[in-house]
């Protein structure tokens, strides 16, 4: 045990777990963990919201985005067409999927909205703990989220989020199983978001670039511009960049958003995620950042189907995906 240990009467000057619930507004009733550390980390995991990161501060500043919307609580959310932008409070991180990821679509068989349902799903089997181990005080929450309809899809994501007291790192796991007798289409996306006032024009991306795409008229004509975040210009500016990322010798992908001293880094399994897409969104009052690891392309379920590249899960099989999320 550390020898510092002696001096507190209680755990919670280095590492604290607080479940809060939103009072008013359309967050009311949002259940949340509230996580601070000794290191300068401060951020909340929205268990209503499919155990995402919502807001996330180191030494009081705010590094990840904060949309006009606030927190919404799931009550609210509408799967049509682009109405998931209704509930997109922003926040560090965001789980879109399970079976739909981008562009929403209409057929005669099935129909999808934006980036699917699952962030608006709330977990269930909650739990967390403080522990010591090897002489550090950690955290470790988990929950799991179930995508269900009769006669129809039964996906299950199990998150786990570690964290220690005197470390500016987050560690997440999550296990996705397909709980049905059938073959499930699989889509996911991290949603990754920075804002300000971290994010200010001249902040730098760093990652392994094999090759860039623009996807959106902006980001095509600016497909050497894609490092540096620009200044809010007279016209806004909404890109978007499909990255084939090169990994490291244990198969992760790394990105890094750096803004002066301040850095955050990235890595996520590249076999798993084999996409990565970059955001951003550039004019007033709307500033943002994400970087987002994906298994599909942005263009939606039916298009993913039509081009072969649609993924699936056999009933009973799982993917584990762990993640890091760095903070200096």
């Amino acid at each position: 045990m550390m020898k510092c240990f002696s001096y507190l009467s209680s755990n919670r000057p280095l590492l604290q777990v607080r479940k809060m619930v939103c009072a008013e507004g359309r967050e009311k009733g949002t259940e949340l963990f509230r996580v601070t550390n000794e290191a300068g980390l401060d951020f909340d995991v929205l268990i209503d919201r499919c155990f995402g990161i919502g807001d996330l501060r180191l030494h009081g500043q705010m590094i990840s985005y904060a949309s006009e919307t606030g927190i919404v609580h799931p009550t609210y959310y509408n799967a049509s067409g682009y109405e998931w932008l209704r509930s997109f409070g922003g926040g560090f991180l965001v789980t879109c999927g399970l079976d739909q990821v981008g562009e929403p679509f209409q057929s005669e068989a099935e129909q999808a909205g934006l980036h699917g349902r699952v962030d608006n799903i709330p977990a269930e089997q909650v739990s967390h703990r403080v522990f010591e181990k090897d002489g550090s005080l950690w955290a470790e929450l988990s929950g799991t989220v179930v995508q269900a309809k009769h006669q129809g899809e039964h996906l299950q994501l199990r998150r786990n989020i570690r964290l220690r007291h005197d470390a500016r790192k987050i560690w997440m796991s999550d296990e996705i199983t397909n709980c049905g007798g059938e073959s499930q289409p699989f889509m996911l996306l991290y949603h990754i978001n920075f804002g300000f006032p971290f994010l200010r024009p001249d902040a730098l991306v760093e990652l392994p670039s094999a090759a860039v795409q623009g996807w959106k008229p902006a980001s095509k004509e600016r497909e050497d511009q894609w490092r540096r975040v620009p200044e809010i210009e007279a016209e806004p500016l909404d890109m978007l960049w499909l990255h084939k990322v090169i990994p490291d010798a244990e198969g992760r992908g790394g990105v890094c958003v750096k803004n002066g001293s301040r850095a955050v880094h990235i890595l996520y399994p590249v076999e798993e995620l084999p996409v990565l897409a970059q955001w951003e969104l550039i004019k007033e009052h709307n500033y943002v950042l994400a970087i987002e690891p994906t298994n599909s392309h942005l263009l939606g379920r039916q298009w993913e189907r039509e081009n072969g590249t649609l993924r699936t899960l056999a009933p009973g099989e799982k993917k584990t995906i762990a993640m890091e999320f760095e903070f200096e």
